[in-house]
């Protein structure tokens, strides 16, 4: 895989000791360093686990940690081989390349009191500079004192902040592009450990690391909705050396999943709730009444002589009737009340609050609405309807409301029918 290609080519590179463990915390790769630290084959070490691989081949000093935890990023482990000492510390590497992979590092600290990690002359620490400059999220991160150490060309390009000027800034410079103002981020909260206030929704903390969404966010002035994920890194010694940031413009995916659910709970033609969503408002509205006393009323309704105006117009004109319909529905109702298309002419409305004794009021509002809204049509529109009440404090069944709703349509329809006849 390209990943673990990539992986290998890092640590083959590095000027430490480094052993990759997978997702199961089974070894899986080495580079040369370590193998010449043990003195043993990479065929004879795979697949051991982190502990078997440091109680095999080193003499741990510090006993509390004879125990490896890949995960815990804290944790640091002192050893001997050979009259050799050495740090050794595990790092979650999906906090940068979002693969589930680890990473134990061995350093050999024989020769100095105080062990520093080295950047010259470092080609392994080169690529992954290179891997960093061209991931496609923004990728940054602040030292302890917060001053901006790594700003990658996707943050370039998409803050429209060069590199040149933002390295080595502080006092919240690196908000300004994303908020602004200089204000605490994301990376702020990773860094100090405090939850954020405000400014972000979702917020989720796992691993020492917070994921949050931020929906304020501008990018070159233009408002965009941003995931961030940052957490705290580590020198060997386990001390906070600063935080690192991702972040990823999700604004079209937002829009898109707001699209997809709209159009989940919407009738297609007329653009009004469908019977699903409908069910699910009514019983959220049932729920609510229970608390607030207040009555609903439901009201079925039937478009009268659809079957003929298709008959005698076509199936294009009887759409055009339904959605003249729909739109005089939606216009003389109030904002909190509900409307669904529930088969091919029968809708229902829900007005919370009203009672059924007056709801003919309504119902003479939208016939004169629809009437409006139909002006110039070369047939007459008109409706049949059933009423149904919801009493506070009774028991309310759906499917009941809708069949007495529904039975009440059709008594008024055999009346009209029984009236041309």
């Amino acid at each position: 895989m390209i990943i673990e290609k990539i992986i290998t080519d890092f640590i083959n590179n590095a000027s430490v000791g480094l052993v990759i463990f997978d997702s199961n915390e089974k070894l899986i790769a080495a580079n040369s360093r370590i193998i010449e630290i043990i003195d043993t084959k990479i065929e004879e070490i795979k697949g051991m686990n982190a502990t078997e691989f440091v109680r095999r081949f080193f003499t741990v000093e510090n006993k509390a940690c004879q125990f490896i935890d890949c995960k815990n990023d804290k944790q640091i482990v002192l050893a001997k081989r050979n009259n050799s000492s050495y740090v050794m510390r595990c790092f979650y590497i999906s906090r940068i390349l979002s693969r589930p992979y680890f990473m134990l590092s061995v350093a050999d600290v024989s020769d100095i009191k105080e062990y520093k990690e080295s950047e010259a002359n470092s080609r392994g620490i080169a690529l992954m500079r290179s891997i960093i400059e061209f991931i496609p999220d923004i990728l940054f991160a602040i030292n302890k004192n917060g001053k901006v150490i790594v700003w990658n060309k996707t943050a370039e390009n998409m803050t429209g902040v060069s590199k040149k000027d933002i390295l080595g800034k502080g006092n919240y410079e690196y908000a300004i592009p994303f908020y602004g103002k200089r204000i605490p981020i994301l990376i702020d909260y990773a860094l100090t450990g405090k939850k954020p206030d405000k400014g972000y929704k979702s917020v989720e903390y796992k691993n020492g690391t917070i994921t949050a969404i931020a929906e304020n966010a501008r990018l070159k002035g233009e408002r965009r909705i941003l995931w961030g994920k940052a957490s705290r890194f580590y020198d060997f010694r386990g001390n906070i050396m600063g935080a690192i940031e991702v972040v990823r413009d999700i604004t079209e995916m937002k829009k898109m999943e707001n699209k997809l659910k709209y159009f989940a709970e919407r009738d297609p033609l007329t653009n009004v709730f469908n019977r699903r969503q409908f069910e699910a408002l009514l019983s959220h509205e049932i729920s609510r009444t229970k608390r607030s006393r207040e009555p609903i009323t439901v009201i079925y309704l039937d478009v009268d002589n659809l079957k003929e105006i298709n008959d005698t117009f076509g199936h294009k004109k009887g759409d055009e009737l339904l959605v003249k319909v729909a739109d005089g529905l939606k216009k003389g109702l109030r904002e909190s009340d509900i409307i669904a298309r529930v088969g091919g002419d029968e809708f229902i409305i829900v007005t919370p609050g009203l009672r059924k004794k007056d709801a003919e009021k309504l119902i003479n509002r939208l016939r004169k609405q629809i009437v409006k809204e139909s002006k110039g049509l070369p047939y007459k529109i008109d409706f049949s309807y059933g009423i149904a009440e919801i009493i506070p404090g009774r028991k309310a069944e759906i499917d009941q409301i809708v069949s007495d709703a529904d039975r009440e349509m059709y008594k008024m329809k055999r009346i009209k029918k029984a009236k041309t006849n």
